[in-house]
């Protein structure tokens, strides 16, 4: 299709509605969500005293995250909206690190004794907002001023470390939990696929912030302090920005071969919970189709 002006105006109304949805969905839900905690107090208590529910909060951080992602994504050539991204990028840290460190708290203070039985897959949302602030990082870094860029990559990187370190710890619990008791019971088994997450989006978080660190060092001779003057050797600086970029590829094909592993274990727990279709000899008889559902 031609990039004619009238398919560039479609395309921008497209994205535009798009992310004005995704906007009304949030504010909507955030809605419901303050009133249910106002109307009935207990019930926001009883979030902050169950390390399941309180797990969940994470997936408040990860919808307003993905907002970010909308604004860069559609709206990387308006200044103005990436200031606003900037802004709120730093609000999503704050969530992102409210639901982790406030989370795990809670837990230890708060809620009651847990056994082993109580690890389950929502364990994993708790970090799951870090992994993604860290591809929100990735993305944004290349629409801000040097300094800007580089605190923001730097904060990424950290969060992303804090998100995958912690997810590793939650997967060691969680793989013991299932050879100890088995699968979880079939109306919770789509619940398999959450460990993906962290993984998944992980590898390709990294990638993108070795992109985006990559040119910096290229842009700016690997000096993270101020730019450098031009004299500096460039070739020197295009190699260490090459060698950090196939550097991000192979760490993000480290984690997407787990994340691929997570991936078919949960398509094969849900085929064992799937009901079984099978014949009986008496039934070919009374019955047209001669099948039962188990």
């Amino acid at each position: 299709m031609p990039n004619t002006l009238a398919t560039r105006h479609i395309k921008s109304t497209r994205s535009c509605t798009l992310l004005f949805a995704d906007i009304c969905m949030f504010a909507f839900f955030m809605l419901l969500g303050l009133l249910r905690a106002f109307m009935y107090p207990h019930v926001a208590n009883n979030v902050l005293d169950d390390f399941s529910q309180t797990s969940y909060l994470g997936a408040i951080a990860v919808a307003f995250e993905t907002i970010i992602l909308g604004i860069v994504s559609f709206y990387s050539h308006h200044q103005s909206a990436m200031y606003v991204a900037e802004t709120m990028y730093w609000i999503a840290s704050a969530m992102s690190l409210f639901v982790a460190f406030g989370g795990v708290f809670f837990m230890y203070q708060r809620q009651k004794q847990h056994s082993f039985q109580d690890v389950n897959r929502t364990w994993f949302l708790i970090f799951i907002p870090c992994v993604v602030y860290s591809t929100v990082g990735g993305a944004i870094s290349p629409y801000l001023a040097y300094q800007n860029s580089v605190t923001v990559l730097l904060t990424s990187f950290l969060m992303w470390s804090l998100g995958l370190d912690m997810s590793l710890v939650i997967l060691s619990l969680y793989f013991w939990r299932l050879m100890s008791n088995q699968l979880p019971p079939r109306e919770a088994i789509i619940s398999t696929f959450v460990p993906v997450g962290p993984f998944g989006m992980g590898a390709y978080s990294f990638q993108q912030l070795a992109v985006g660190l990559a040119s910096q060092i290229k842009q700016h001779k690997f000096n993270l302090e101020r730019p450098l003057e031009p004299s500096n050797d460039a070739a020197i600086a295009a190699t260490i920005a090459e060698g950090i970029h196939w550097l991000g590829i192979l760490v993000a094909l480290v984690q997407l071969g787990l994340a691929s592993f997570l991936l078919i274990e949960a398509c094969f727990s849900v085929y064992a919970k799937v009901p079984k279709m099978y014949f009986r000899k008496n039934q070919l008889r009374s019955q047209p189709f001669g099948y039962s559902l188990r």
